[in-house]
């Protein structure tokens, strides 16, 4: 293929997809999150401006380990939804959000062994900021595809009714390291259609 037939396709291929996001416009799609599954539905309220809402997870998994003189049987429940705000600042599929997710998430384990024991690992808040940075494509055909990255502002915590003061020193070694990360990575990619 010549230099010269490359670049006209190349540009017959751009010519074919918009970005521009269209007043009323309502756009809803499925794909994939670091908090799991995700589905969304945005609705554009200007030209730069869409409101957005999300829920994702729907996760709910149980598996048993050995583990040195320990069976733990472990589960972890994974569970939300949020609105954003979408703030499309250069009138193209680029996009600045924020808002708000409610989420349940917990790690729980069931050790049974010298010491029968709870140990568990959520999240601090149930409510947390989302911030995220990223960008939506609208083809002609008003298929869309887009991905976000950003933070959760959350934090982990572990806690367990063994009272053996021990395990409670290594539950707060460990919550002075979780302390530290004050935020829960963010990133999703979507398929979509604009209606």
């Amino acid at each position: 293929m010549s230099k010269k037939l490359f670049t006209t396709a190349a540009i017959l291929s751009f010519a074919t997809m918009a970005s521009a996001q269209d007043v009323g416009d309502f756009n809803a799609g499925a794909g994939l999150s670091i908090l799991g599954p995700m589905v969304e539905g945005s609705y554009q309220v200007t030209p730069d401006l869409a409101v957005r809402g999300i829920a994702f997870g729907a996760i709910s998994l149980t598996d048993t380990v050995d583990l040195d003189e320990y069976t733990v049987d472990g589960s972890i429940t994974l569970n939300g939804g949020g609105l954003l705000m979408d703030y499309y600042p250069t009138n193209s599929g680029w996009r600045v959000s924020g808002g708000v997710v409610v989420t349940d998430f917990s790690l729980d384990g069931d050790f049974t062994g010298p010491e029968n024991f709870v140990g568990n690992i959520s999240l601090k808040n149930d409510i947390a900021p989302l911030l995220t940075t990223g960008y939506r494509h609208t083809f002609r055909n008003n298929m869309t595809v887009s991905g976000d990255l950003g933070v959760m502002v959350n934090g982990l915590v572990a806690s367990s009714n063994n009272a053996d003061p021990l395990v409670q020193d290594e539950i707060d070694s460990l919550n002075a390291d979780l302390d530290q990360i004050p935020v829960v990575p963010f990133i999703s990619i979507m398929v979509g259609y604009t209606f």
